[in-house]
């Protein structure tokens, strides 16, 4: 589970960081160029193709964190497919599902629930640093795409959530029939 935490989106990002250094330092000497022309249009032109690029290159760095996550958590959701069609074939020939096929569910599940709560909260670090840093408007198309991505993990810890609880009843379930056959 270790090599989970590990994230190649940091190394993607630094590349990005970088890029976005060399670009402010472009674009601060063609904005520095027109300003000695006196040529208002084109500084006006300038800081919007930088604002642009500026926002472009912050969303790929949203995205690199999100796509990251996404393809750890699509592992943890592999892994319990594999465990909910191993329940469904031990079912399917009459038997009972044994306690620890739950517990397993519920271990993956956890794991699951953790990975999203850093993926939320490395979401609103990114969002929140480019707001702070002007490489993100708030209420603009990379804004609103940002908001969409974080509430949908949002919603996703909270189905986890519900997964757990719903794991945690099949356990009880499981002990409540045990003891009703042993009544019989």
């Amino acid at each position: 589970y270790a090599e989970l935490d590990a994230g190649n989106y940091k190394e993607q990002n630094k590349h990005l960081e970088y890029q976005k250094k060399q670009l402010k330092t472009q674009y601060d000497y063609l904005i520095k160029i027109a300003e000695l022309n006196k040529d208002s249009v084109e500084v006006a032109k300038l800081k919007a193709e930088y604002q642009k690029e500026l926002n472009d290159l912050t969303m790929q760095e949203f995205d690199n964190i999100s796509n990251t996550y996404s393809k750890k958590i699509e592992q943890l959701n592999n892994s319990a497919n594999y465990l909910n069609t191993q329940i469904a074939g031990i079912e399917t020939r009459g038997y009972i599902v044994d306690e620890s096929a739950y517990k397993s569910l519920a271990n993956n599940e956890q794991k699951q629930l953790e990975l999203l709560n850093k993926e939320l909260d490395t979401l609103r670090e990114k969002r929140d640093k480019g707001l702070a840093d002007g490489s993100i408007k708030k209420n603009t198309d990379a804004w609103y795409e940002m908001q969409t991505t974080i509430w949908n993990v949002k919603n996703s810890i909270e189905e986890s959530k519900n997964a757990l609880v719903d794991f945690d009843n099949k356990i009880r379930q499981l002990k409540w029939d045990a003891f009703d056959r042993q009544e019989d």
